[in-house]
Parts: C-alpha cells; structure tokens; sequence
C-alpha cells in the first residue's frame, strides 16, 4: 500500500479493487486528506445570529441576517442598508 497522508486524526480507509485510500475526518477538520482546521466547528466566529461557513485553508465566512452586514455580522444595519457602528441613544 501506498503510505497513507491522512491528517489531524483522520482515518484511513483503504480500497483494495482502486489501490486507493480516502480519509474520514472528525467534525473540526475537513479536506480530501483532513488537512483544514473547520473554524467554525473549533470557535464561534460569527455574531448576530449568523451561519458560519468553513471555506478553504482555514478561512471561514459568515452568512449575515438582513438587518447585520460586516466580517463577523458584527455591525447592524438600519433599513435602507445604512451601517451603525455605534448604538446611540434619543433621550426625549
């Protein structure tokens, strides 16, 4: 056989009519040979309510609600799409 690459734990799963092995991978990493950290999985990046995706190399993005936009959906949006960074307060 052929060594096998997998990473970060993952398991080789070998196919004898292929001479070829895939890797199963645990819930915070994923890839062909379990090589990208899901930062999703390992920390709660995404703020708001929003979905995080794990993208390639480690990266990660974050699907936003409509009423919050930003990296991390960390700023929230006033009809019409106007950011507040800042929470002001109307005293009347």
């Amino acid at each position: 056989f052929p060594a096998c690459s997998c990473m970060n734990s993952g398991v080789c799963n070998w196919n004898q009519l292929s001479n070829t092995y895939t890797c199963t991978c645990a819930n915070y990493v994923y890839g062909s040979r379990c090589e990208n950290l899901n930062q999703c999985f390992t920390s709660t990046p995404c703020n708001n309510g929003a979905t995080c995706v794990p993208g390639p190399d480690n990266t990660f993005t974050c699907q936003c609600p409509n009423s919050y936009s930003g990296r991390f959906c960390e700023q929230s949006m006033l009809s019409g799409g106007i950011i507040c960074d800042q929470l002001v307060q109307i005293i009347a």
